[in-house]
């Protein structure tokens, strides 16, 4: 096993050829320690919500337009959601320093989220299509990715339409994760 370098906070993502950030993976996914978290408390918002249907076209393409998901193969519901900010803390740096994430009340998941660039520009808005998967039982985040507010662009990540398979969870042996077993199973 050979360890990596740490690709975190705003590294620029190597699947999406830089365009992302590496914790614009799933609407968030960087550390928590380089922001000042604010719970600002809980409303109403329309969020995409059992969104299993995007899944259904057998073509890519027959989801995603030009420059937008298709809306019609897209669910939104009214929900409530916990809205947290982060601001970024003195001494770090990040290009995004201000951000505001709404997280689903039932899931805890954000399931979108705005994204202010350094000079206060609304830049990013992020999205993540939760998915009712009953066979784990659970609810997963699986196609994500955001809105370039200033270029006019978005990214989508994890569109699964033309897979043969597109989820399969297995069960695995809990020492799968020991370090022994990692270590055995490492490439060298």
């Amino acid at each position: 096993m050979r360890r990596l370098p740490n690709a975190c906070c705003d590294s620029p993502s190597p699947p999406t050829a830089g365009i992302a950030n590496v914790d614009d993976t799933s609407v968030w996914s960087g550390r928590l320690d380089a922001f000042n978290w604010k719970l600002v408390g809980k409303k109403e918002l329309y969020i995409p919500y059992n969104t299993n249907a995007f899944n259904v076209p057998a073509k890519d393409f027959d989801v995603i337009g030009e420059r937008f998901l298709i809306p019609t193969h897209v669910r939104w519901e009214l929900h409530r959601v916990w809205v947290v900010e982060a601001a970024l803390k003195e001494g770090q740096r990040h290009t995004s320093p201000k951000s505001v994430y709404y997280l689903d009340e039932d899931t805890w998941q954000a399931e979108i989220a705005d994204r202010w660039d350094a000079k206060g520009q609304l830049w990013k808005h992020s999205f993540v299509l939760p998915m009712l998967v009953p066979d784990a039982p659970m609810t997963a985040g699986i196609t994500f990715g955001f809105y370039d507010l200033l270029s006019n662009t978005f990214i989508v990540n994890n569109v699964m339409n033309e897979k043969s398979e597109q989820l399969v969870y297995k069960k695995l042996p809990n020492d799968t994760w020991s370090p022994d077993s990692m270590a055995g199973s490492g490439v060298r």
